[in-house]
């Protein structure tokens, strides 16, 4: 996936994709209840973060890649249609056509 920007060190640019309200077993699912879970497309991402010692941690995931989000609404950034988090709050890649309840 191309893009014309790059978000800065250690943030990740998502396009949020809903969640599932419901699962095949008929149980619900509701957003309300967890609200630091989003799944989404990966656009861009910024430079590795660094810890402590100086070495930089890499993503496990790519451009393109469906992820699942760990990440309170309070420390997300919207930018237009994008979401930016902390690349560390990325969780799974999942495939594109999972349901996630």
């Amino acid at each position: 996936m191309i893009t014309k920007f790059r978000p800065g060190r250690g943030w990740v640019a998502i396009i949020e994709d809903e969640l599932s309200t419901e699962t095949s077993s008929g149980i619900v699912f509701r957003a309300s209840k967890n609200p630091e879970y989003f799944t989404g497309i990966v656009v861009a991402i910024g430079l590795p973060p660094i810890t402590m010692i100086g070495k930089p941690v890499f993503a496990d995931y790519n451009e393109g890649d469906r992820v699942l989000v760990v990440c309170p609404p309070d420390h997300r950034q919207h930018v237009d249609k994008y979401t930016l988090v902390d690349q560390l709050q990325v969780v799974l890649v999942i495939d594109k056509d999972t349901v996630v309840t």
